[in-house]
This record gives C-alpha cells, structure tokens and sequence, in this order.
C-alpha cells in the first residue's frame, strides 16, 4: 500500500504559497520560518508514511531537515524538489508517554536553498479515514443511523438510516447492499433465521423486509408508532409505543396481522417510548423507561405468543439495559450488574434487585453491549455522557471483560476522523452508538459518529481484529 499523509489544500499549492508569508518570502531572512498553513496529518495505519510535499516555487531545489519531533525517524536528513515536489519518507519512533488525545505532534522545517527556511505542523495517530488506508477498516455510512442489528451466525449487519431512508447490509463477506425504504425507520431487528428485518417506521407501521430478495415483502398497520420492537422467534413480535403517557404493550401475529393490546393499563408501569431487548433462551423479555425516573426494569412473558397481560417490574434506575447470553444476567448504563428474576405474576411489584457485579469503567456511561461467547467476553462501547445528542470531550473507549470475573480483557481505541471545516483540518473524535462481534470471536465492529462535539453528522463503521 502506498504511504499517504493527507496536506489540505491550503498546504498543497504553488501560488497560494506567497499568502501564508509575512514577508517576501525569496527575499525574507534565513532565520526567519516561513510557516506553511495546513497540517501534515500521518495515520499510525501506515506502514511506510511519507510527507508528499508540493511547492511550486521550489523547483528543483536542494533542502535539508533542520527540526523535526523527536519521534520521527528520518529515512534521509537531505532531499531535492523536483518541479516543486517531494516526498519524505520517515518512521515513527513511538513515546511512552502521549497526552490524552494518543496523538504524537511537532513542527518540521526545512532550509530550502535559495528560499530558506519553511515550516509546518504535523500530527500522528490512530486516524481512520486518510487517502491510502483502503483496506475496509473503516467505511463510510451515508444518512443518520437510526438503529442495527447483528445476525451472528451469518455475521451479517443491519444499519437503519435516516436522509436517506434506507437499510443498509454489511454481510461478513461479498458487496455491501442497499434497500430503499418508502418510510422513515426508528427500530430493527433481524430474524432468527436472518432471512428478514422487522422495522418499525415513523408512522404507525411495520414493514417486513427480505433479505434475500431485498424488497419490502409486507406491511402491518398498527394503532401507534412503534418506538422499540422485538421479534419473539414464534411468530409473533412485541411493540412498545411512542409516546409521553402511560400506555400499553402491542403483540403483532405476524402470520395474520393481528394486533393485541395489553389490558388494565394502570397497572402495566409501560411508559412511551420505551426500550425492549430479548432474552436469550427464554420466552421472556425486557424493557425500561426512557422518560420516567426511576427507568424500572420490566419483565414480559410471550410463552403463548400473545404477551402476558401480567409483567413484572422493580422499582430500580437502570437508564437502558443489555442481557447477557446465559439470560440470568443484565447490566445497566452505568455498568452495574443485576441479576434477573424468573417471571412471577403473583409478586409482579417489586422494590429491589441486588447488585452482583460492577464493571470498572473509565468514562461514565455506557452505549452499547455485545456478548461473544467464543470469547467468553462482553464488549462495551464506553464513553463520557448520557445522551448520544450531548458533547464527549473525548473518545470513546470499547473495553473487553471477562463474562464471568468482569476483569478487563483488552481496550479498542476507535480511530480519529480527519474532516475539513473552513479552511481547517481538524481530527473528530467518535461516539461508538453500536458494537458487535461476530459469533467465532475474531472481529469486533464499531458504529460510531463524529461526536456532537463538532457540529457533523458523519458516521461509520470500524473494524477491528478481536485479540
């Protein structure tokens, strides 16, 4: 692969260069540096990074390397522009100690005959998206992503996206596919089977879309928006509704349409707009609150397809939830540990659960959690706020534990985005929205966005190799 360093415009030119001068700049002292704007941004993705530099009164000039960071290694202190090109080969000699951003920086100068000296910043690290670095790891994703999901047998990923309207299909291997959708999505979830996605749309439907044929093969009118769904693997899937009110449970028979509504509303403690997640194994599943304090867990039973009219809930704050494989376990935003109780209509209002574990994690929230059992691991996207819409100062972390002790295993540092505002380059870093592993352990992936932070709505998806 050709080593690439990415000069922005305003670094690349030939007669803009007399604008980044104070002075005539053939004729300015030879300790004065000229200082070129841009940066020379250098992925730590590249193997062999070189600076491609062009300016175009340089010619054929001789020049030599007067200062540089200490962490590059230069291949030659010497060189020559030949009409007003050249490229600097160099390594990377890493530091044991960089801030927190992980970036290496410093200034290069160069004495330039007959010119003088010229100079200009340059930035290393972990950054994704620089000309060179095809090799999938990080691709682009075009709209808003809305929600995904993950097939783990077939390592296929669903992503929802709004502006467009669209599903779009990364299976493990082959071309990425597309499926325009009439409506605009908010929730899905792949079949058992992953022949099919539910989705839950905007308006108060859902559509039933194949993944073999990639078209929408039905429709099903409901009395609501769907605002969070799962598919029972019987038939039958589950909805909660959109809204600011108490409200009730939907069961959809996906085989004839029918569409059921929890009774004695008063005492189901559903609130619009809440989150719903399977449990694995079982004829159960869960949910909390998005809008109420505390956000409660909710316990929903489906073993005769239609939900029971009973659920279960305790009265606990958990901000959203993810159940692990073995069903016996949740954990919550705040990485505190819960077990979960069998399903008991009789004592269905309960106080408490007993905190059995906490996860040690650096940033105080959070995003997304996939279980890998080939891996004995959990994977959790951790980053620094509570609401996706809000700053992060920061990236985010992905952090491997232990399923069983909850020790840290390894750490995922997502990459940098280099992105053009004005005639600035600046390096985004990303909120990771979703994570998941595919089912033998070997990747794990990355939905993540240019965080809040910078005024983009830029997302992706990277791909790292499982350790």
């Amino acid at each position: 692969m050709k080593a690439w360093i990415i000069l922005f415009i305003i670094l690349i030119f030939n007669g803009l260069l007399f604008n980044s001068c104070n002075n005539d700049f053939l004729d300015s002292n030879q300790q004065q540096v000229s200082m070129l704007g841009g940066k020379a941004v250098i992925s730590s993705w590249d193997p062999e990074p070189a600076i491609e530099l062009n300016i175009g009164i340089a010619g054929s000039e001789a020049y030599y390397i007067t200062m540089y960071p200490k962490w590059m290694k230069w291949e030659s202190l010497r060189g020559k522009f030949r009409d007003g090109n050249t490229s600097m080969k160099f390594s990377v000699e890493e530091q044991e100690t960089v801030g927190n951003s992980g970036l290496l920086t410093g200034t290069v100068v160069l004495d330039i005959d007959r010119i003088g000296l010229v100079g200009f910043e340059v930035v290393y690290g972990n950054i994704g998206n620089l000309p060179g670095n095809e090799d999938g790891k990080v691709k682009e994703i075009q709209g808003k992503v809305i929600d995904a999901d993950i097939h783990k047998p077939s390592g296929t990923i669903v992503i929802a996206t709004q502006y467009p309207n669209q599903l779009l299909i990364f299976p493990a291997s082959g071309q990425i596919s597309v499926i325009p959708l009439g409506k605009s999505p908010q929730c899905v979830e792949i079949s058992t089977d992953g022949k099919s996605v539910l989705v839950g749309n905007t308006t108060p439907e859902i559509s039933l879309v194949s993944l073999e044929t990639k078209n929408v093969v039905k429709n099903f009118l409901l009395d609501c928006v769907p605002y969070d769904l799962v598919s029972g693997n019987n038939g039958w899937c589950y909805i909660a509704p959109q809204g600011s009110s108490w409200t009730n449970l939907r069961s959809l028979n996906l085989n004839t349409g029918g569409l059921f509504s929890a009774v004695n509303y008063w005492n189901s403690q559903l609130f619009g707009s809440s989150i719903l997640k399977k449990v694995p194994g079982k004829s159960l599943f869960v949910g909390t609150r998005t809008q109420v304090s505390p956000t409660g867990l909710l316990l929903f039973e489906n073993s005769r397809g239609k939900a029971s009219d009973t659920l279960c809930y305790w009265h606990i704050d958990l901000t959203d939830l993810w159940v692990f494989n073995d069903g016996n376990r949740i954990v919550d935003k705040k990485g505190v540990i819960y077990p979960l109780p069998a399903f008991d209509p009789v004592n269905s209002f309960q106080i408490q659960l007993t905190e059995v574990g906490r996860l040690n994690l650096p940033q105080n929230a959070i995003n997304s959690v996939d279980f890998c059992e080939a891996k004995s691991s959990m994977f959790v996207a951790n980053g620094a706020n509570w609401q996706p819409d809000l700053n992060q100062g920061q990236n985010n972390v992905i952090l491997q534990f232990n399923v069983s002790n909850l020790s840290l295993l390894n750490t995922y540092n997502p990459s940098y985005m280099a992105i053009s505002q004005g005639n600035d380059l600046v390096l985004a870093y990303c909120q990771v929205r979703y994570v998941f592993t595919d089912q033998a352990g070997t990747r794990l992936y990355a939905i993540r966005r240019t965080a809040p932070d910078f005024g983009v709505e830029n997302w992706s998806i990277e791909t790292f190799e499982i350790r």
